[in-house]
């Protein structure tokens, strides 16, 4: 009878999770992670914020290897794995780097950014040979082991936004908390009429599985500039050497667009799992 009820159990959570979903592509749905992720280095340690208006701001601006504040803008690709001894062009992978200093011994013709993959890697994007730069691969994040969540390619987040069942009707900029930011519903589900909420409103949608992407800003080498002016949201996909493609959250618009600052500006991260 226990046995029983835990399997019962299971199946609703499962259920749940599923109703929750959100379409990636015709044959995948997946949840999102319940904050945008954060880093602190001087406990080398990941989590989530703690809601998913939480923004760190200007607090970016304090990177380092011994920083003890926590961080949520990230260069492309620096989950903390360390590939140089079978790619040198792969450095700056610590998730606090900012720029790449170049070395003058080196030669980085096919990577001039210094973030991995490199485009002397058979796979660029956060696939195969390349997996483990993504955030959610590679890394424990609290108590979630490695491998439990991961990064959106391009083409998913393209698919949510403009290609699953009445997608336009199911996004749209709000104000939460006083943070503005792009508000998701699962598939199947119904998109509020205010614009404004309250945390205490935000905490009921969420609860409905609704997921809202603050516009937290960017980080420029040591500079965090449009803080609640913008939000980027780094995909799996990589475009070039030196860029790679990102969510663009704006005060009128959302965009898919590629770095034109480089692989090393620090923009956010929200990982996602898949649900059957």
């Amino acid at each position: 009878m226990r046995k029983l009820s835990l399997i019962l159990g299971l199946l609703a959570v499962a259920l749940v999770a599923a109703a929750q979903s959100f379409s990636v592509s015709p044959s995948c749905r997946v949840v999102f992670a319940p904050g945008n992720l954060q880093y602190r280095a001087s406990s080398d340690s990941f989590r989530f914020a703690p809601e998913q208006f939480t923004v760190l701001g200007y607090q970016n601006d304090s990177i380092g290897p011994r920083n003890s504040l926590w961080i949520d803008l990230f260069g492309w690709a620096t989950s903390g794995y360390d590939n140089t001894a079978a790619d040198r062009l792969a450095i700056h992978f610590e998730p606090w780097s900012w720029i790449c200093e170049l070395g003058a011994e080196l030669d980085y013709e096919l990577n001039q950014f210094g973030y991995g993959p490199s485009q002397n890697m058979p796979d660029r994007d956060f696939r195969a040979t390349a997996e483990a730069y993504d955030w959610g691969f590679y890394r424990p994040i609290g108590d979630d082991a490695p491998r439990t969540w991961r990064t959106l390619s391009r083409e998913e987040w393209r698919y949510l936004l403009a290609g699953r069942d009445r997608a336009a009707e199911l996004q749209k900029l709000v104000q939460v908390a006083d943070v503005r930011g792009l508000l998701l519903v699962p598939d199947g589900g119904l998109l509020p009429a205010a614009d404004i909420f309250s945390a205490d409103e935000w905490h009921a949608l969420e609860a409905e599985g609704c997921v809202f992407l603050p516009m937290a800003g960017a980080r420029y080498h040591f500079r965090t500039a449009d803080v609640g002016q913008m939000g980027g949201y780094w995909t799996s996909t990589c475009h070039n050497q030196a860029s790679s493609y990102f969510l663009g959250v704006y005060d009128s618009y959302v965009s898919l667009s590629t770095e034109l600052y480089g692989r090393h500006t620090g923009r956010c991260v929200r990982l996602a799992r898949n649900v059957k």
